[in-house]
């Protein structure tokens, strides 16, 4: 899960550190702090996976006055389709979340029992090719970002174990 650092606008000077935070509305809740809103005005927002902590606290108030990291050695999180994502399982949940946009759950339904009762439209052709683009996008970039492979992908198959099971591979 992605941290967000709040800085004031023009400089680098952090004035928030949330980890492992979302976004609710106009509120940032992670597990450190709460926010409410901020003056985007005065503040912005950059999301990164990368964690910074306070050096010096201020003695009157209790906040962090100095931070051990700048915002400039701060490493932007990845986007994809602009929702922040830190792994694999985040790209899923945007690319189905893109699907249901454009196609309810009914509406999938009705597509797929249309085709196996044989009932040709011009919609399942439009339906299949969204679906399809925007999962390989998906995949394309899992692939770029993030190396591990997680169980719900497809599995690459031994064709020859699967075919042909009495074949003994030597070892090399």
């Amino acid at each position: 899960m992605a941290n967000v650092i709040i800085y004031t606008k023009n400089s680098s000077n952090i004035k928030y550190f949330i980890q492992d935070c979302v976004k609710v509305g106009s509120s940032y809740v992670g597990s450190n702090k709460k926010l409410h809103s901020i003056n985007h005005d005065i503040f912005s927002v950059l999301w990164t996976e990368d964690t910074t902590s306070p050096l010096i606290i201020n003695k009157i108030t209790g906040s962090p006055k100095i931070w051990n990291k700048k915002v400039s050695e701060i490493e932007p999180a990845r986007e994809f389709n602009s929702v922040v994502v830190s792994n694999r399982e985040d790209v899923n949940s945007v690319t189905k979340n893109r699907i249901k946009e454009k196609y309810s759950i009914e509406e999938e339904i009705k597509l797929q029992r249309e085709k196996l009762l044989g009932i040709e439209s011009d919609e399942w052709g439009s339906y299949i090719s969204y679906v399809a683009s925007v999962v390989n996008e998906g995949r394309k970039f899992k692939d770029e970002h993030f190396i591990e492979h997680t169980i719900d992908e497809e599995p690459v198959l031994d064709y020859d174990a699967l075919y042909y099971p009495n074949l003994k591979k030597e070892n090399s």
